[in-house]
């Protein structure tokens, strides 16, 4: 398996043009670690056993040769910047991550799933709603995270949920938590929609004796209930507006 770090040999990088000087200086001094942040969106190598999910990255489409390019190309940036400054880095990549205080107007399928059963929408599902997505609670992610950051690990690190739900599940599962009377609605297929989405977390089972604890459920509940506060201190902005803007004019 190639990993990004293994590109520096072949094509050296200069990274002092893009990350200030100050950055390795103030980490030398406070003898602290640099974390490159990779986002990995990965699909089974039909050619591969499940097991090896996301260690290595299927490319299966156009768009993901390039998504995948800019990937290898950050992490490879990473591993640049600790050979020439003489820094420690830990590269983890993370995957779908949901939680309280992720914007509800973000466009991912947990927001949108959730906004549409509080609003009493039909909550929509893009085909026929059988490809898997896997989520990891954010909580679950620092806690990966200040592992990866206290381990002697260097290899870049996959930091997920790997229990996969499909789409039309998962819809099913924000309806019975939110209640209302949302529909689950099919839409047309979405093009190079992956249809499967698992982290390998293997390494981080192995050499941060790390991995997710919270349920699915649990962690839905805490968004779904942030998500609520926030449909309501929305509602009393837009009051509060509505109700200046009348006493200015009169």
């Amino acid at each position: 398996m190639v990993e990004a770090r293994d590109l520096i040999e072949d094509n050296d990088v200069d990274v002092r043009t893009r990350l200030p000087p100050e950055i390795a200086q103030t980490i030398q001094e406070c003898g602290k670690k640099l974390i490159g942040r990779s986002r990995w969106s990965c699909v089974p190598n039909r050619k591969k056993s499940n097991s090896e999910l996301c260690e290595i990255f299927y490319v299966h489409s156009l768009s993901h040769i390039n998504f995948t390019k800019y990937i290898v190309f950050a992490e490879t940036l990473s591993y640049a910047y600790q050979r020439q400054e003489n820094i420690a880095v830990r590269v983890a990549r993370i995957f779908n991550t949901y939680g309280p205080r992720m914007h509800m107007n973000d466009g991912r399928v947990v927001s949108n799933f959730i906004l549409q059963a509080l609003q009493n929408h039909s909550i929509t599902i893009y085909g026929d709603g059988k490809q898997t997505r896997s989520f990891q609670y954010v909580s679950d992610l620092v806690d990966g995270l200040i592992a990866l950051m206290a381990s002697n690990y260097t290899q870049p690190i996959n930091i997920g949920n790997p229990v996969e739900h499909t789409i039309e599940e998962f819809a099913k599962i924000i309806k019975d938590l939110v209640g209302g009377t949302s529909q689950i609605v099919e839409l047309p297929a979405v093009e190079d929609d992956p249809q499967r989405r698992k982290p390998d977390i293997s390494r981080a089972k192995k050499y941060l004796n790390w991995e997710p604890k919270i349920s699915l459920a649990e962690g839905l509940r805490k968004t779904i209930a942030y998500f609520v506060k926030e449909l309501q201190r929305s509602k009393n902005s837009h009051f509060d507006n509505n109700l200046n803007s009348k006493m200015i004019m009169i």
